[in-house]
């Protein structure tokens, strides 16, 4: 997979990993070489679900990030990072 990162970090919902919960999955890993955190979060719902989310063992906390969104219309429509919006 893309942007793998080097370390898997845990993504809980009230305690839980968030594994299908209102229609929503979510990963999330470090990757000590670029210092970086990645957070995929996916929503396979037909509604829109909005999302907080903390970052614990992160201090401070970089003032910049990248978000990245993938949509499409219908279950066998397929986008990439490059056709984010097909």
């Amino acid at each position: 997979a893309n942007h793998s990162g080097t370390h898997t970090l845990k993504v809980q919902a009230e305690g839980q990993a968030l594994i299908g919960q209102n229609g929503l999955y979510a990963s999330a890993s470090f990757d000590k070489n670029t210092s970086e955190v990645m957070i995929k979060a996916v929503n396979v719902g037909k509604n829109i679900v909005p999302i907080n989310l903390k970052i614990n063992g992160i201090l401070p906390v970089p003032s910049n990030a990248t978000l990245i969104t993938l949509k499409g219309g219908g279950l066998q429509e397929v986008n990439s990072f490059e056709d984010p919006n097909k």
